[in-house]
């Protein structure tokens, strides 16, 4: 393998991982429920976060939406810089 195929294999992987889904753990207001959410990859949350844009999550069994609370936000923001 040549160095241009190690650099371009990393690359690749790299690549796979900023768009790979990260699965975010949520609170339900209502029924106060851990609920795991897997619709984010690490650049959409990687964005949200920088931008403070709001990150929603859904429960299923309330069919309830909401903005995920700043302790959530900062575990995010912990679990990715890991």
């Amino acid at each position: 393998m040549t160095v241009d195929n190690v650099a371009e294999a990393r690359e690749s992987h790299s690549n796979k991982l900023a768009h790979e889904h990260v699965p975010v753990t949520a609170t339900c207001p209502k029924c106060r429920r851990q609920i795991v959410q897997h619709g984010y990859s690490r650049v959409a949350l990687f964005s949200f976060l920088d931008m403070s844009h709001p990150i929603d999550a859904y429960c299923k069994r309330c069919d309830e939406v909401w903005a995920i609370n700043a302790e959530e936000r900062h575990a995010i923001a912990e679990s990715l810089a890991a």
